[in-house]
């Protein structure tokens, strides 16, 4: 798995403005998936990215997981380490069933504005 596969990449590029976003937005094209569920992935990035600094956990403007009836089932949360880094992309969901796979970003996952 690699940044493009990850339904939250591109999202804070065009929802927001925040401190560190600019060096956010750079780490993507590093991440790749290391290890873990898929309600709570550990992923990898080089340290040759630029440090996020100063963005809280999770990342601001996290987007909502929608059922084919617009319904929330969920939501996708990006986390930092303690040095700036995305570390890890969770799946929380508030149905009975835990989820199976990744929401379609073209269809299942709604940014707030």
């Amino acid at each position: 798995m690699t940044a493009c596969d990850l339904p939250i990449v591109d999202g804070p590029s065009s929802r927001s403005t925040f401190a560190g976003r600019d060096e956010l937005l750079a780490q993507v094209d590093g991440v790749e998936y290391e290890d873990g569920p898929l309600t709570m992935m550990r992923l990898r990035l080089s340290r040759d990215f630029p440090a996020s600094h100063d963005v809280r956990n999770p990342v601001p403007n996290s987007p909502s997981v929608v059922d084919h009836d617009g319904h929330g089932i969920g939501m996708l949360l990006l986390w930092l380490d303690d040095s700036g880094y995305i570390d890890c992309l969770e799946y929380a969901w508030v149905t009975d069933e835990i989820p199976t796979r990744l929401p379609d970003p073209n269809g299942h996952v709604k940014w707030r504005v």
